[in-house]
Parts: C-alpha cells; structure tokens; sequence
C-alpha cells in the first residue's frame, strides 16, 4: 500500500515501479486505484462547506465496512502488488483504534513539511504569501477552512496545518478545524499510525543505496526494480528544483501551523537513520 503524499517523488516514484515491472492499478502515471487526483477529499464535504462533489467511487466500493477486505479482495483479483493512495486513509479511526490493514505493508516518502508545503504554494497559488495568511491566521478551531479548487490539491486548512498528520488519522481528522501545536492525544495516534508502516523514507535520503535497497525489497520477485530506481533517482537529483519565495512571516506561520508533521518528519530521520545501519 502506497500512501502517495503529494509533492514528495511519488508520481514518479510510480512510474519507475511500472518500468521496473510492479503491479499496479489501470492509472499508471500515479499508481492509485481509480481517484486520479489528490483532492478527492472533496467527495465527503456537505453543502455548508461548498464544496465541488465529485464522483470518484473506489474499485473496492465507498462502504467502510470490511473495507480493509474489499481492497483486498480487490488487489487479489487484479493481480496488484501495489495500490496508491493520495488521499487520507479511510481505514483509519478510533473505532479501529487506529490501525492500519494487516492484509498489507504499507510504504510513504516523508517529505520535510515545510519544503514540501513552500513548493506546493509556489508552484500552485497565484499569491501564496496572501493565500497563506489568508487561511491560517483565522480563528477556524472548530472546522476547516475548504477551497473549492478544481486544479490543485491545496484545500485550505488541512493542506496547510499538519497534511501528513491528517493523511494518516483518517477522515475525521482531515476535517478538523486548525489543530493545536501541543495536541499529545494526535501526535500519539499518528505516531502509532506510523509504526504501523513496513517503511517510511525521509524524502531527501530517496537518492541513497539504502532507500533504493529497502524500497526493492518490498518487490523481491521483480528483479530489476533495484536498477531502476537507481536510474531514476539518479535524474531526479539533477532536476531543477522550486525555489522558495516566501517572506519569514509566511514561514513562522507555516512553522507554527505544522508542528506535529515536523515533529513526526524528525522521528521519522532517526528512524530512517537506524534502519539503513542494517542494510
């Protein structure tokens, strides 16, 4: 299971599965099951919230019930080896006590919130300094302030106050109002989340032989997949990269708005860290 945070090398990370010989479903260009794009979160919004419908009904169908099955299932009779995943991860609440599906291992690239955050806003806002300040420095504790946005995947709040921590704890935290820096209780959760996954890889450690290893080994029978990562990363690493255009009160904004996801991102590099001394 592939959760595909957005702007972190997932979509190409994708393609070089599909090139390397990994299974995955019809949309290749970013290995997710039917939802094409990111922003289906829109689907579950109520008319208070304004919110665009839009139809995107999963393989597995949209009942929560067994749904840890139904993808299952799904991915059995597909021949999949792997599903992605670009948005919050239903499977995920307290009436599950927060936990993921045994039936598969789950992987992430964890990119630093903050790069990954600026980048988005440079590349998909019009005005990202006004844009930013505009939605996070209004009093909306109770519910999230939602963009209807055809084109992109910045939805207001939840893409700009702890996205990574809202991907992990499922629908209902997605739809929290601005959550609190010092919030133990989702920290805790999203930690344990977290621990649930087969690997998590820093964003900025992709181009190592250790990232390439571990991540190969979630497709032994494919053997070429290590080549081909290699080859990927490779180019990747001279891409150009989105510079940074935002003034140092949009950044202690952001800093302040996305605590948790740093806290998690840093718990994640010594994990990382520890990992790839066994490989």
């Amino acid at each position: 299971m592939f959760v595909h945070i957005s702007n972190s090398a997932g979509t190409a990370l994708c393609r070089s599965f599909v090139k390397s010989g990994v299974q995955t479903p019809g949309l290749k260009k970013n290995c997710n099951a039917k939802c094409t794009l990111p922003w289906h979160w829109q689907r579950f919004c109520n008319s208070k919230h304004r919110c665009e419908r839009i139809k995107c009904d999963p393989p597995w169908g949209n009942s929560n019930k067994n749904l840890c099955r139904n993808m299952f299932n799904y991915a059995a009779r597909e021949n999949l080896d792997l599903i992605g995943r670009e948005m919050f991860l239903e499977e995920v609440s307290s009436n599950t006590n927060f936990t993921l599906c045994k039936q598969f291992k789950y992987f992430m690239v964890f990119k630093d919130p903050i790069t990954r955050i600026s980048s988005n806003l440079n590349r998909l806002v019009k005005r990202p300094k006004k844009a930013l300040r505009s939605w996070l420095h209004g009093e909306h504790m109770g519910r999230p302030t939602l963009v209807k946005n055809y084109l992109n995947d910045m939805s207001g709040t939840p893409s700009l106050n702890n996205y990574v921590t809202r991907i992990l704890l499922g629908k209902d935290a997605f739809f929290l109002g601005k959550m609190s820096t010092h919030s133990k209780k989702i920290e805790h959760h999203a930690v344990h989340i977290l621990n649930q996954f087969e690997l998590v890889i820093p964003a900025e450690m992709l181009g190592t032989v250790q990232a390439i290893s571990l991540m190969s080994n979630l497709w032994k029978k494919q053997t070429n997949v290590n080549e081909t990562l290699a080859q990927f990363l490779a180019k990747r690493l001279n891409h150009k990269k989105h510079g940074m255009h935002l003034d140092d009160e949009s950044m202690r904004i952001l800093l302040q708005a996305n605590a948790l996801d740093i806290r998690l991102y840093e718990l994640v590099k010594e994990k990382f860290e520890k990992l790839s001394r066994s490989v």
